[in-house]
C-alpha cells in the first residue's frame, strides 16, 4: 500500500479533526470600559487615515493607527503627514464609501466641518493626540472646547462642550466618533473601537486588541517545529560516496527508505500535514520518497571518515533555514576575524568622524574592525544596525532632524526617510561614500564602494523589525541613485 494512500485511511480515521484551527484573519477587541458600543457597522469598508503636522510622534501615531486596522481586517489608505490631505480627500469623489480617520490635537472646525459639512466619507473617526496635552484624557471629559481662529458658523452648535460632550454629540448624529489616547498604541486602539462602532466615548477606554492572525501563525509554526523534529532520519555515507558529488544542505534528496519508518512516524507526519505547505510555499508538501537534507556533518573514528546526513521528510520553514544561515555566517565572520585580528590593533576600526552618538560609534567600530574592503565594511555596518534593531512605522518622509534623535528613536519606530538617513550616517563616519537616494515612494541608502554601488534598506513590515540583507530592498520600490538632501 503506497504511503499517500495510507495517509487518505487516516485522514478517513480522525475525521473533522484533521483540518487542525481555522485560521481567524480578524483581531479580537476587548472593551474594559463596559460600553455597549454605538452600533455603527463599517465592517468591510476601506479606512482613509491621516494625521496633522504636530510632534516627532507624528509617524508613530499614524503607524500604529494604520497598522491595528490592518491587523483587523481592514482595507487601509494612509494620506501621511500633512495639514491638508484629509479635508482634500474627504470632499473628493473618491471618499464614498469609505470611513475617514484623521489624527490631530483637537480642532473644532475639522469635526463641524466633517459632522455637519458635506463631505463625502461614510463615517468620520477623530483621534486626539492626548500626548501633546492639549487634549489630555484627564482634560476630555472636564475642559470646553473653544472656537478656533478659522471657525465659522458652522462651529456654533459645538463651541463650548467638553470633549466627552462632542464625542456624544458626533455619534448621536450617526456619521462619526471622536477618541482621545495618551500613548500611540491607546490612541490606535480607540480609533480602532470607533471604526468598529465599539467606542462608548469614554477616554479611560483600555481597548486590549489580539491580534488572532498572528497568534494562530505562531501556534502553526510550533506545530511544524515541533513536528519536524520527530521526523528527522540520520544516514551514514564513507566519505567518498558518489553521492556527495554536488550534495548540500538545503537541498531534496529522492530515496527509498524503510516502509517501517514512515509508517512509525505516521501520526507525527499527519499532524502537521494539513498546513505545512504554507510555511515554504506551492511544492513543498509532502513528497513520498523526498528527503530534505537538514545538515551534513563529516565525522571520524577508529574506521576512518565519514559523513552523516540528517535527512526529514518535510522541507525546513524557509524563514527558519535563513535564520540558521545567518547564524552560520556570522559565526563564521566572528571566527575569522577573531583569527586575523590577533595583533595589537585589536578587532575594532577607527572612524572619520563621530556620529555624535557614543553607543552607535561604538557599534561602528566593531562593524569594520579588521576590515580592508569597502564592501566588507558596508556590508557589516548594515547587519550590526540590524541586529541592534530598528522598528518600522509608515510613513516615508522625515521626522527627526540628526542622528542622535534617530538613534533614541529606533525602537519606537523609524520611517524610511529617517532609517536611510540613519544608515547613510553610519557609512560616511566609516569614511565610506554614502547617501539618501528618493525612489518611487521610499528611501533608501546608496553606499558607492570600490567594487560598485550597494544599497541597504532597513525597513520591514509596520511596527516590526527589520530583517532585510544587505543589497536587499523594498520590493514595491527600485534601486534607484537619486541623491536627496535629507535633515542632518
Amino acid at each position: 500500500m503506497k504511503i499517500n494512500e495510507e495517509l487518505q485511511e487516516l485522514g478517513f480515521y480522525f475525521g473533522a479533526n484533521i483540518g487542525m484551527i481555522s485560521p481567524v484573519t480578524e483581531s479580537v477587541t476587548t472593551e474594559t470600559s463596559g460600553s455597549t458600543g454605538t452600533g455603527v457597522n463599517n465592517k468591510g469598508k476601506t479606512v482613509v487615515v491621516a494625521c496633522d503636522i504636530n510632534s516627532g510622534l507624528d509617524g508613530e501615531v499614524l503607524g500604529k493607527t494604520c497598522a491595528t486596522l490592518e491587523a483587523a481586517g481592514y482595507n487601509v489608505i494612509n494620506l501621511g503627514i500633512g495639514p491638508g490631505q484629509f479635508s482634500a480627500y474627504d470632499y473628493s469623489s473618491s471618499s464614498s464609501g469609505k470611513v475617514g480617520v484623521y489624527l490631530m490635537a483637537g480642532s473644532t472646525v475639522s469635526i463641524a466641518d466633517a459632522i455637519d459639512g458635506s463631505g463625502g466619507f461614510d463615517y468620520y473617526v477623530f483621534g486626539l493626540r492626548g500626548d501633546l496635552g492639549l487634549r489630555s484624557t484627564t482634560q476630555f471629559d472636564t475642559a470646553p472646547w473653544g472656537a478656533d481662529s478659522d471657525c465659522t458658523s458652522i462651529c456654533n452648535r459645538w463651541v463650548g462642550h467638553t470633549g466627552a460632550e462632542i464625542a456624544q454629540m458626533a455619534r448621536d448624529s450617526g456619521k462619526g466618533d471622536v477618541v482621545v489616547g495618551n500613548t500611540p498604541q491607546e490612541i490606535a486602539n480607540n480609533v480602532l473601537a470607533a471604526v468598529s462602532g465599539q467606542s462608548g466615548g469614554t477616554s479611560t477606554s483600555t481597548t486590549e486588541q489580539v491580534n488572532v492572525a498572528e497568534t494562530y501563525k505562531k501556534a502553526q509554526e510550533e506545530v511544524v517545529k515541533s513536528g519536524r523534529e520527530l521526523l528527522n532520519f540520520e544516514v551514514k555515507l564513507p566519505l567518498n560516496h558518489t553521492m556527495f558529488k554536488d550534495l548540500h544542505t538545503n537541498q531534496m534528496l529522492f530515496t527509498e527508505l524503510p516502509k517501517d519508518f514512515k509508517l512509525g512516524n505516521l501520526a507525527e507526519l499527519f499532524k502537521i500535514l494539513p498546513t505545512y505547505k504554507i510555511n515554504r510555499g506551492a511544492g513543498t508538501e509532502y513528497q513520498e520518497n523526498r528527503w530534505y537534507i537538514e545538515k551534513q556533518v563529516i565525522k571520524c573514528d577508529s574506521n576512518g571518515l565519514f559523513s552523516t546526513l540528517t535527512l526529514n521528510v518535510l522541507p525546513s520553514p524557509y524563514s527558519a533555514f535563513t535564520q540558521k544561515l545567518r547564524s552560520y555566517r556570522e559565526a563564521y565572520i566572528q571566527a575569522y576575524e577573531s583569527q586575523n585580528n590577533t595583533g595589537s590593533g585589536g578587532a575594532t576600526g577607527s572612524l572619520r568622524w563621530s556620529t555624535g552618538v557614543t553607543e552607535l560609534d561604538n557599534l561602528i567600530k566593531e562593524a569594520i574592525g579588521g576590515k580592508t574592503s569597502e564592501y566588507d565594511m558596508a556590508s557589516a555596518i548594515h547587519y550590526k544596525l540590524r541586529d541592534a534593531g530598528i522598528r518600522y512605522a509608515y510613513y516615508y518622509d522625515f521626522n527627526y532632524s540628526n542622528t542622535a534623535q534617530r538613534w533614541n528613536a529606533k525602537d519606537s519606530g523609524l520611517n524610511c526617510g529617517d532609517t536611510a538617513a540613519l544608515t547613510a550616517e553610519a557609512m560616511k563616519a566609516a569614511g565610506l561614500e554614502a547617501y539618501v537616494s528618493l525612489c518611487p515612494g521610499h528611501y533608501i541608502t546608496v553606499i558607492k564602494c570600490s567594487d560598485g554601488v550597494h544599497f541597504s534598506d532597513l525597513t520591514g513590515a509596520t511596527g516590526a523589525y527589520s530583517s532585510r540583507d544587505f543589497d536587499e530592498i523594498w520590493s514595491g520600490s527600485s534601486k534607484c541613485q537619486n541623491p536627496y538632501d535629507y535633515p542632518h
